[in-house]
């Protein structure tokens, strides 16, 4: 007989008492800066500055520390700590307005906090700032304004990577917070079941991301970053409303004024001690150009936070979108290209529903090293209103399960490596093709190491092995190389 004993510690650790803390300030005013972001470089580590600019970092190792200051308008600062031998350190620090967007601090890349320079890859970032600028409540026109991306309708397109493959699975792999959100049917974006009212960022990696996020980022990544929740209650409303212009070809008008787009959102927030919420509920009327393409959103997301310590943090996410839409298919003619097909039957709509529901765990061992835990449940439902026993009735429900454990260890101060594991379950149950599942089993590691000053070497793997319906397997490798100098 073998006997085989596991012993699993993950949550035991070495309590220190290091300490940093600080003011900062507007270098010209020199007045507080409320909510500026303080993090350390390469961990989960980090906080905000309160209503008097004040922050504070305690429980730290004795060692030398990169801190990354930020705040919305301001130039990105990086500050070298060293507590070695000291029990704490208190900081003044002054950053000055920044009307260039530089400096930024992404996620997606690398699936780290990273400044934006040190990234060997183009990233793009989309601030919630510029949503509100220029009023877009959609991210296909959030998508329209960044170069090097074409969207049509739910395809999107990074750099040519993927030309035109609207129904046969998205090429740019989407995520919120980390969660991806592909649907299990097609393996596309639903751009409507993405909350854009109480964000943070959007990222968008330009090349491929397949060696950390698998096959469908093969033509880059969009991570959707929501809000973080602040202290204090917080509420923010959105009414809107326009029209559609006349067209400048009038033999292409179909007649069918006034063309109209209407919205409204609302939200809240607030932190009740260790725990936070954030909720929101909005609504989308939408026509369009064309005869029979209208379309009704109604959406709703709520996130929760738990702080279990300072090194322990727990969320859950939710979000739901409800949308009714005439069945637009193909028009009539050249000559009138905004009116649906004579045989349309006006009657019939399309009900698309998706909801999803995930969680994370975050949890620092030490200083150089932490995991995250994500696992969640994407549905998506569609079908048409035919009568059952029509025909061209279709219907299909799609399940999206997703296992996702993530660690970061940092060996030494110029070598760390990122490794985790990517298990995904599609099920959908189809009218049209029946019963079908697919089956993902990934493991990946990338590795990040500075030989000499201002240089950085990245070398990535990841292994993939898909099964779909039992009966047909197919494996791939990843690969990735990357060298940055500044």
């Amino acid at each position: 007989m073998i006997k085989l004993i596991i012993y699993l510690s993950l949550f035991s650790s070495i309590v220190y008492s290091q300490t940093i803390d600080g003011l900062i300030r507007d270098s010209k005013t020199k007045k507080a800066l409320v909510g500026s972001t303080v993090l350390i470089e390469n961990s989960k580590i980090g906080t905000y500055t309160n209503t008097n600019g004040f922050f504070q970092i305690q429980n730290l190792e004795p060692k030398v520390y990169s801190l990354i200051v930020s705040n919305i308008g301001y130039k990105t600062e990086r500050i070298k700590i060293d507590l070695t031998f000291k029990d704490s350190i208190s900081l003044n620090i002054d950053l000055s307005q920044n009307f260039l967007q530089t400096g930024e601090v992404v996620v997606s890349a690398n699936k780290r906090l990273q400044a934006v320079q040190d990234i060997p890859i183009s990233v793009s970032i989309i601030k919630s700032e510029d949503l509100e600028i220029r009023r877009m409540n959609n991210l296909e026109y959030a998508l329209d304004y960044v170069p090097g991306i074409q969207v049509t309708r739910d395809n999107v397109s990074i750099r040519g990577s993927s030309g035109f493959s609207y129904g046969v699975g998205s090429r740019v792999a989407l995520l919120i917070d980390g969660f991806p959100m592909l649907a299990a049917d097609n393996g596309d974006i639903k751009m409507d079941a993405l909350p854009l009212f109480n964000l943070n960022q959007i990222e968008i990696v330009k090349g491929a991301g397949s060696a950390l996020y698998g096959t469908s980022a093969i033509g880059g990544v969009i991570n959707i970053i929501t809000q973080d929740i602040q202290d204090g209650f917080q509420s923010k409303f959105r009414l809107y409303s326009g029209y559609y212009t006349p067209l400048n070809y009038e033999d292409w008008d179909p007649g069918n004024n006034p063309r109209l787009d209407n919205g409204f959102d609302v939200s809240i927030s607030n932190k009740f001690n260790d725990l936070s919420l954030l909720a929101n509920v909005g609504i989308v009327q939408e026509d369009s150009y064309r005869v029979y393409d209208k379309k009704e959103v109604y959406n709703g997301f709520v996130k929760l936070g738990y702080k279990v310590s300072d090194k322990t943090k727990i969320n859950l996410n939710t979000n739901i979108s409800i949308s009714e839409n005439d069945d637009w298919a193909f028009w009539e003619s050249a000559a009138k290209p905004f009116n649906p097909a004579e045989t349309v039957d006006f009657s019939n709509r399309v009900d698309s529903d998706k909801f999803s529901v995930f969680g994370g765990f975050d949890h620092i061992i030490n200083d150089d090293f932490f995991m995250n835990l994500k696992s969640g449940v994407y549905f998506t439902r569609y079908s048409n209103r035919f009568d059952q026993n029509d025909n061209e009735y279709r219907a299909s429900d799609a399940f999206a399960y997703s296992f996702l454990p993530q660690f970061n260890n940092t060996l030494s101060e110029n070598f760390l490596i990122t490794y985790g594991l990517d298990f995904r379950f599609n099920r959908v149950q189809s009218i049209v093709y029946g019963n079908q599942y697919q089956d993902i089993y990934a493991v990946y590691a990338q590795s990040e190491y500075s030989p000499i000053y201002e240089m950085d070497i990245t070398f990535g793997l990841r292994y993939d092995l898909e099964n779909n319906n039992g009966d047909n397997s197919n494996s791939q490798f990843s690969p990735k190389l990357g060298l940055t100098y500044k």
